[in-house]
């Protein structure tokens, strides 16, 4: 019985394994000032991530690779990674702001505001 219990978690640790995302999971909230976007990336160091844009593409990037170890339980890995997302027409990257805490990346990416409207007095 006890080999039964062992084997069915291992099928499930398995297909777990299996169908777990290649690349990290992004939230993006649209505020009035501009796009902010977070990132978990648990188990991952700063120095091993990259972030860059070109255009109108961000790209994050880890080569990052888990040590050997044997696990009791795996319910995150950590491998790497290249997540890229189109970025809004309204922004400009080069503005764009970056902060890794506590296993969360936050990226902050300001709108362009409009041009204020200028009035021509007429004389």
């Amino acid at each position: 019985m006890q080999d039964m219990g062992k084997h069915i978690r291992e099928e499930m640790y398995a297909k777990a394994k299996t169908q777990q995302p290649v690349f990290p999971l992004i939230n993006c909230i649209e505020t009035p000032e501009g796009y902010r976007y977070a990132c978990v990336l648990a188990g991952y160091k700063k120095e091993g991530l990259l972030l860059s844009w070109e255009a109108s593409l961000m790209t994050l990037k880890s080569h990052q690779k888990e040590e050997q170890a044997v696990f009791l339980q795996q319910e995150y890995s950590i491998k790497p990674f290249e997540r890229s997302i189109n970025l809004p027409e309204n922004t400009n990257p080069e503005q764009l702001e970056a902060k890794f805490e506590n296993g969360i990346l936050f990226v902050f990416l300001p709108k362009i505001l409009p041009a204020e409207q200028k009035h021509v007095p007429i004389v």
